[in-house]
């Protein structure tokens, strides 16, 4: 499919950088390291917040234990179960058509926006400040 989901991006309620970081993501333009493997920087490529995989956008934002545990606690306190979908453009179009569903319209479009921007941050704290949340912090 050649849809993309822009309008549930940019007329959410979320901070500007929230839906930038969203738009970014679903475009495969987040600077990851293996984004920035690729244009010749000499990195690592773990995931700062599992240490285990290489750091993609979809394992950033989707398959990464700890945003796994996010996506979790996110979606069964809404009383939702499903399957992660492979990739962020995908998250946002399988979250268009449950949004259809829901009667929480502004809290439902925010979830996406506010796990990936919360993820963002903490991976960049680990990063450049050298501070890391446990991972029961990282979901308060």
């Amino acid at each position: 499919s050649t849809y993309f989901p822009a309008k549930e991006i940019w007329k959410s309620k979320a901070p500007t950088k929230a839906c930038f970081l969203a738009w970014a993501a679903s475009k495969g333009k987040v600077p990851t390291e293996i984004m920035l493997k690729k244009r010749n920087f000499n990195l690592a490529s773990r995931c700062d917040l599992c240490l285990k995989e290489e750091e993609s956008i979809n394992h950033l934002f989707l398959h990464c234990h700890w945003v796994s545990t996010l996506w979790f606690l996110a979606l069964s306190l809404m009383g939702i179960s499903w399957v992660q979908p492979s990739n962020v453009k995908d998250v946002l179009v399988a979250w268009r058509r449950r949004l259809k569903e829901r009667r929480v319209h502004g809290i439902w479009k925010l979830i996406p926006l506010a796990i990936w921007w919360c993820t963002w941050k903490e991976r960049n704290r680990q990063i450049f400040e050298g501070k890391a949340l446990s991972l029961q912090n990282f979901k308060l």
